[in-house]
């Protein structure tokens, strides 16, 4: 279906899962899995989208 990436996020990596777990079900998606993941002040974390 594609990817989506999220910037900024401060906290934890579960912080990190919730918020593409919501960009998730805003592209009508499914699932998510996480691509890559990083952080240095604040997250940056890419994720593929399926049905």
């Amino acid at each position: 279906m594609g990817t989506i990436s999220i910037i900024g996020i401060n906290g934890s990596p579960s912080d990190v899962s919730e918020a593409l777990a919501s960009r998730t079900e805003k592209q009508d998606a499914g699932h998510f899995r996480f691509i890559e993941a990083h952080v240095s002040n604040n997250w940056h974390a890419t994720a593929e989208l399926y049905r």
